[in-house]
């Protein structure tokens, strides 16, 4: 079965009409989420989603649950996080809705759901973009059927590992930022020896082992882990994606009108995010020491971005992708904080 004409997924989440949080305060629980909803008349009105209003991901001990996730991460890291719903279940009873409709309905549902599937012998196997249930017209039976397993995906759904602390960290993620369900399982690039998700907690991980962090602000300390969760949520599968930093970026400014979070966060977030292969670049003198430090502008900044990068190579989990870790050594490094510490306006 061959799928065109879909719409590029990178604007997945321009369809979100996500009403302002409730305002009663009260409605909070630790996990800093509340039930905000949305309205749309193609799906017969207001549907409660949880979805957090804020980004901190401090109101347990998230770091320390994570911590002592070390080892259960690494057990899952060929298959990704177990869920509830796993992402095959939720693909085979996507494949079963759609399995009596013709092309040119399953390109419309596809493209309603803003993402972009993958295909193995005319089975979907995977699927690029964040999923979005809002445009689906419930008054549509194969639509409303499509809504109903997609929100228990993305909406009802919980980790399954049998490990305490990896279920109360992956959980938090999910009730604060359920976009993340849509890299669980989600295959990466030959070279990688994990999956998208484990890539990214392990990611999260090295930053929150990284004896700098400890020495960071609260508000840093949750600015890079929010950084971390989206910095790769874009990347396409089992693919080289040259430009999957940006679509993070993207998927990443569109998911912050739902965040309570400042405007200078957010921008500090986006150059963090599109900008974190820039040792990459470095390294292959792709980018000059001065453009780099046009790109974070602040050294508080650069010294995050420093984080992540270790953080991010050390994560690929193939001890052959280590040796880049000595760019951190190049003399262009002091160059780029020379620059910065210089113009203390940028």
């Amino acid at each position: 079965m061959r799928i065109s004409n879909i719409k590029p997924y990178l604007n997945a989440f321009k369809s979100f009409q996500y009403k302002k949080p409730f305002s009663n305060s009260n409605a909070l629980n630790f996990t800093g989420h509340n039930n905000a909803g949305y309205e749309n008349t193609n799906t017969g009105g207001l549907y409660d989603i949880s979805y957090n209003s804020k980004y901190q991901l401090k109101d347990f001990d998230f770091d320390e649950a994570l911590i002592n996730s070390n080892d259960a991460i690494l057990a899952t890291c060929a298959k990704g996080i177990t869920l509830e719903y796993s992402r095959k279940d939720y693909l085979e009873d996507l494949e079963r809705a759609l399995s009596n409709l013709e092309n040119d309905k399953k390109e419309e549902i596809f493209e309603k759901l803003n993402i972009l599937p993958n295909f193995e012998n005319e089975k979907i196997t995977g699927y690029n973009g964040i999923l979005t249930i809002q445009n689906l017209n419930i008054k549509n039976k194969a639509e409303k059927e499509v809504f109903d397993i997609t929100k228990r995906f993305i909406y009802h759904n919980k980790p399954k590992t049998n490990n305490i602390n990896l279920d109360k960290a992956v959980g938090e993620i999910l009730a604060s930022h359920p976009e993340f369900i849509n890299i669980i399982g989600k295959k990466q690039s030959k070279g990688h020896t994990y999956t998208l998700d484990i890539h990214t907690l392990m990611a999260l991980l090295e930053c929150i082992k990284n004896p700098k962090y400890q020495k960071l602000n609260e508000d840093d300390k949750n600015l890079i882990k929010l950084t971390v969760l989206f910095h790769d949520i874009g990347k396409d599968e089992g693919i080289i994606d040259e430009n999957h930093a940006q679509k993070s970026t993207e998927y990443f400014i569109q998911a912050s009108n739902n965040l309570n979070i400042s405007k200078d966060t957010k921008q500090r977030i986006e150059k963090l995010i599109l900008n974190h292969h820039w040792l990459e670049k470095l390294n292959k003198k792709q980018w000059s020491a001065k453009e780099i430090a046009d790109k974070f502008e602040a050294i508080k900044d650069f010294e995050l971005a420093k984080m992540i990068a270790k953080a991010d190579i050390i994560a690929i989990g193939n001890p052959k992708f280590l040796i880049f870790l000595d760019a951190l050594k190049l003399e262009e490094i002091k160059e780029i904080e020379q620059i910065l510490i210089a113009n203390p306006s940028k």
